[in-house]
């Protein structure tokens, strides 16, 4: 079934100022514990441009949200799970042909059989958000689809390569 996977931005990690920005855009909020809040939005006063980039510097997780809101920053396609019979990189061609970029960096497909992941993506869409100074144009979601691998117990591996999860933005760069 469908899973979520929720990311933690530690701002005691970040410098005075980044970590006092996002705070104030946190307190500025009022929160009921409900589950549309993972999907809630931009619940904070717009800010900044130049605040918005200043944040990506340092970081690309805390500028993103502070642009986009509490939004799905990507959605993973099992290719495992397609009622069509599908190969990664065929998967891939598929997705070129009907007009999405592909993010390369790092390769076209990151992990192997042998990492027990495999995964590409699409390069984010770019929308409108609004800013203090008006709309800018800036990524978005995107879309990853993941092929996972048998482990050595019989088991379809479930967890995920961390050299590859701590680089989601990388989908997210113009």
């Amino acid at each position: 079934g469908p899973r979520v996977f929720l990311s933690e931005l530690r701002t005691d990690l970040l410098s005075g100022w980044a970590s006092e920005f996002i705070r104030g855009l946190v307190d500025s909020v009022s929160l009921q514990p409900d589950p549309s809040v993972f999907y809630a939005g931009v619940l904070w006063r717009e800010v900044a441009f130049a605040d918005y980039q200043r944040l990506l510097q340092e970081t690309e997780y805390g500028g993103w949200v502070a642009a986009m809101g509490l939004v799905p920053n990507h959605f993973t396609i099992s290719v495992n799970e397609l009622s069509e019979q599908y190969d990664l990189p065929r998967l891939l061609d598929f997705v070129e042909e009907s007009g999405f970029k592909l993010n390369l960096s790092g390769g076209r497909i990151k992990g192997s059989a042998a990492e027990l992941l495999a995964q590409g993506s699409t390069l984010a869409d770019r929308v409108e958000v609004n800013f203090q100074e008006g709309p800018r144009e800036v990524p978005t979601c995107y879309y990853e689809f993941a092929t996972r691998y048998f482990q050595a117990d019989g088991r379809l591996f479930d967890g995920f390569i961390v050299s590859s999860a701590d680089k989601i933005f990388e989908s997210t760069k113009s």
